[in-house]
């Protein structure tokens, strides 16, 4: 895991650098300021979800702690904040922990109780965001039950009476109980739903109100708490709300303040509560959907098999973004790449229904364009329609699918693909060449009526691979500045070694890529992973160290291993077969194109690179002039003696239209 990024805001030098020392010596990255002004700065100049955690002084110059705490709830309101007070005044500590502050600390700070408060932030803030990504995409009602029970835990009968009466009138239903032991039977009882709220004296019998909060927060931590007390102590208060409690109250306790906090803390249960359920379902929605991959060997004739890998990153448990693969007959494959808007349960249940859709389609032998086309009339005469039967809320927002699908024919050798507002799939074959199968772009179905969406036919060997991904890959691939393909190995590599990847915490959307790989005949092609795929044009020679530029970006990305040397060498043949391909192959005619791949096999830690242009090569005998090359200075063609001399082998096809160039980063 990456370290967690804590702002440390405090205005004396001393105590900011014991701060920052101690959380860093902890393993967390920690950026130190000596003013509110200057936090604020900070949280506004860094992406959004940056910190993971604020640790603040309460008293600075210019504004005091519940100014900066306020700001900070409307910036980030998952952000959890930790004060530091010498202030003994338990009104103030009340108030920063009503109005968000997730911990408050006594200075001079004592270590053993910042870094386990730090470690409970951190914890808190990445909770909290989980959460409001999930509210973000459910609908949660705001709607409560007609009659709230409410659990009342008073060891007084004459308060627990009073308490019981005051909230019957305002139209709860209370149950009483008079210890904390016959709080917990009641609950155990009646079951964790039962109870909307609970409103728990501090001081009773054997157990206390914080023994019973604890408890509470283990067994059910959906459930809201008032606690009420008549102790005067800050840390009583500090400790409740640190053990759960939505609230604290005096005793004896003022109705107009009791009934406005008791509204709040169900409002609160019902809102964790809806929270709970969509979480499961979407845990279990996601569960279903992994088991849906089917990743077992796919039996072709003659004993025969292909196969499917997947990589999936959803930002939740489940989403929109799904692969789907069946045999309409025992001689072909079909693939199927949603990428449903929304990512969330309603977009999850949509790639459902498309992917049982096509598959009812196929085995009647429709066409996959006519599938799409009635896909696409179902999105837009149907499902986004603003009344309806189907409208069974009111929808934020359109919903569309971007889809891409691969009709493959073992006995014909044949691909037909089709895309409909998604990347066009890569196809790799047994040499390690990739081509893009197809177009990228278009509109995703759900969008026009008169989608234009056509299918088109690619010859492939019997050996090879197709890829595909969701536009979340070409999302972060370009907040990475690094090529799709050679964040795709990345992640693999990740998920084959069961390591977190930290890029994936930048991820702005799920992230699902497929790889198919025909039967192969050669065990060690499956080994080699496109990095890079380009297109150039010959007008761009005036770019190429931008290019350079973008070639180094990629190999250090998916090969951080690779030696200065090495990746010397290739920057600088791969820019020499480019220049060449421009200037000579393209005629430096911007309508004339070349390719451009650079490929990776781990097994045998080859970097192979692909320079091919569509001109006629040259005009000589290539073995001859390298030989003469090898004895005199020659002034002709020395680009391809450059290449020979830096690559570890170097093949010419096409008189040198075509040019592979293998580097060994084992040797140099």
């Amino acid at each position: 895991m990456p370290p967690a990024n804590v702002l440390v805001v405090e205005d004396d030098a001393t105590s900011r650098q014991f701060l920052t020392r101690a959380l860093e010596r902890q393993g967390y990255a920690v950026t130190s300021v000596a003013s509110v002004d200057a936090a604020q700065k900070a949280c506004v100049e860094r992406v959004e979800h940056f910190y993971a955690a604020v640790i603040t002084d309460y008293r600075m110059p210019g504004q005091n702690g519940l100014i900066f705490l306020a700001w900070l709830k409307v910036k980030d309101p998952t952000l959890a904040v930790i004060f530091l007070t010498s202030v003994d005044d338990k009104e103030i500590v009340t108030e920063l922990l009503r109005a968000g502050a997730s911990d408050y600390l006594e200075k001079p700070v004592d270590l053993a109780k910042l870094l386990p408060a730090v470690t409970t932030a951190t914890g808190a803030t990445s909770k909290a965001r989980h959460q409001a990504a999930l509210l973000a995409r459910q609908k949660i009602s705001p709607e409560v039950a007609a009659t709230p029970c409410v659990l009342v835990l008073e060891d007084d009968v004459t308060n627990r009476e009073f308490l019981r009466r005051a909230l019957e009138r305002k139209g709860y239903a209370v149950t009483p109980a008079e210890c904390v032991r016959d709080g917990q039977r009641l609950i155990a009882e009646k079951g964790n739903h039962y109870f909307a709220a609970v409103l728990t004296d501090y001081h009773m019998p054997c157990l206390n109100g914080l023994d019973f909060l604890n408890w509470l927060k283990e067994r059910d931590d959906t459930l809201a708490s008032i606690l009420l007390t008549a102790e005067g102590e800050k840390e009583v208060i500090a400790k409740s709300l640190r053990a759960g409690a939505s609230d604290y109250l005096e005793k004896p306790v003022d109705l107009q303040k009791l009934l406005p906090a008791l509204t709040k803390a169900v409002a609160t249960t019902h809102r964790l509560r809806q929270l709970a359920a969509t979480e499961s379902a979407v845990k279990t929605l996601g569960q279903a959907q992994k088991g849906l991959l089917n990743l077992e060997p796919i039996p072709l004739p003659g004993g025969r098999a292909a196969k499917v890998e997947i990589c999936f990153h959803p930002k939740l448990e489940a989403g929109g973004d799904f692969f789907y693969h069946f045999q309409p007959t025992p001689t072909s494959l079909f693939c199927l790449l949603t990428d449903v808007s929304g990512h969330d349960l309603q977009a999850a249940y949509i790639s459902a229904y498309f992917q049982g859709l096509v598959r009812g389609m196929l085995q009647q032998h429709a066409s996959v364009t006519d599938i799409f086309a009635c896909f696409n009339r179902f999105l837009i005469e149907e499902w986004n329609r603003t009344t309806g039967p189907l409208q069974l809320q009111q929808k934020k927002s359109t919903t569309s699918v971007a889809v891409a699908s691969v009709l493959v024919d073992f006995e014909q050798k044949t691909a037909t693909v089709l895309t409909s507002g998604s990347t066009a799939p890569i196809y790799v074959a047994a040499s390690g060449r990739a081509q893009y199968f197809g177009t990228s772009g278009g509109s995703p179905l759900g969008w026009f009526l008169d989608n234009t969406s056509a299918s088109s036919l690619h010859s492939i060997s019997a050996d090879g691979k197709i890829c595909l991904w969701t536009d979340g890959l070409d999302d972060l691939a370009t907040k990475l500045a690094v090529h799709p393909l050679a964040l795709a190995y990345v992640l693999e590599v990740g998920d084959v070694a069961g390591m977190h990847v930290p890029q994936l915490v930048d991820a702005p959307d799920d992230l699902l890529v497929a790889r198919i790989f025909l039967p192969v005949g050669d065990p060690d092609f499956a080994c080699i992973k496109p990095l890079l795929l380009e297109e150039y044009h010959g007008g761009q020679t005036g770019e190429i160290d931008e290019l350079v530029g973008r070639w180094r970006r990629n190999l250090q990305f998916a090969i951080p291993q690779i030696e200065d040397a090495v990746l010397h060498d290739i920057l600088l043949a791969s820019r020499e077969a480019v220049l060449n391909a421009m200037t000579h192959g393209c005629a430096q005619n911007r309508e004339s194109r070349l390719s451009f791949q650079i490929s990776f096999q781990p097994a045998k830690s080859v970097v192979k690179v692909w320079v091919e242009d569509s001109g006629p090569g040259h005009q000589f005998d290539f073995v001859t002039h390298a030989h003469n090359a090898a004895e005199q200075i020659l002034d002709e063609h020395r680009g391809l003696i450059f290449m020979m001399q830096l690559a570890h082998s170097l093949k010419l096809e096409r008189n040198g239209a075509s040019v592979l160039m293998e580097f060994n980063l084992g040797q140099k």
